[in-house]
């Protein structure tokens, strides 16, 4: 599960999208020098051409085109009860999460006003080590043993 919460200063839409697909979450930190921690690796320089670098297509939370990448959510805030939650269920263990948020004047179609988009990435929990059955198959053959001994000194 992960949760995004925040609060406006006024009412408005806000719009919350976490990604479809998820990368498969890894916490390794990175040295400012270019050596992997952790790691016997380390990056060495190399040249290419450089391309000419494509401007960005806007992200706009209200589009269609991101809806098929993220699962967006609304929330409307009003005055006296500014804060809002977003809760996400469902998603899998021990993945990382891309999510966007923003905040528009109250008009769902054309907003006069927009915040800037507010992005990170998190990561669920990693699922639960499965507990062995070796207890319980101990537990059970010890009672059948005092079964069988009960049933003979009867």
């Amino acid at each position: 599960m992960i949760t995004i919460s925040g609060s406006t200063d006024v009412g408005a839409y806000v719009y919350c999208g976490v990604t479809k697909n998820p990368t498969v979450g890894r916490r390794m930190l990175n040295a400012t020098d270019g050596t992997k921690t952790g790691n016997t690796t380390t990056a060495t320089p190399t040249t290419t051409a450089a391309k000419a670098a494509t401007p960005a297509e806007p992200v706009n939370l209200q589009s269609k085109a991101t809806s098929l990448k993220y699962d967006i959510r609304r929330f409307e805030t009003k005055t006296g009860k500014l804060d809002f939650s977003f809760k996400y269920t469902g998603l899998k263990a021990g993945y990382q999460y891309a999510w966007l948020c923003e905040a528009t004047s109250l008009s769902p179609s054309s907003p006069a006003f927009r915040t800037a988009m507010v992005e990170g990435k998190t990561s669920t929990d990693k699922p639960p080590v499965p507990v062995g059955a070796d207890s319980a198959l101990w537990s059970s053959l010890f009672a059948a043993v005092l079964m069988i001994a009960a049933v003979f000194f009867y």
